[in-house]
């Protein structure tokens, strides 16, 4: 009876997401990628990453905003699907992502 309780979720969907994840991630233009781990997985800032990279700050957020459009394109991600706080709607404004 205790046997039948005990429930253990799918682990398949998350392995399934990472794996569409990193498929997506290794399409980007290598300098988008690079910009775009840097800012948002080493949490460098774009100061940081500008110094790291050899380019101006702007040229960091351009790539940055870029990398991360084109990401949520690529997995098909629409605005109402990654949140609605500033800086995930901020990947969203302009794009044709937020069309959809």
């Amino acid at each position: 009876m205790h046997a039948a309780r005990l429930v253990s979720l799918p682990q398949q969907t998350g392995r399934l997401e990472l794996q569409d994840f990193q498929k997506a991630l290794a399409q980007l233009n290598p300098a988008m990628r690079e910009a775009l781990i840097l800012v948002t997985v080493e949490n460098l800032s774009y100061d940081e990453a500008a110094v790291l990279m050899g380019c101006q700050v702007g040229t960091v957020k351009s790539r940055v905003w870029r990398g991360r459009d084109q990401l949520a394109r690529l997995l098909g991600y629409t605005v109402n699907e990654v949140g609605n706080d500033s800086v995930m709607l901020s990947t969203f404004v302009g794009s044709s992502v937020a069309k959809t």
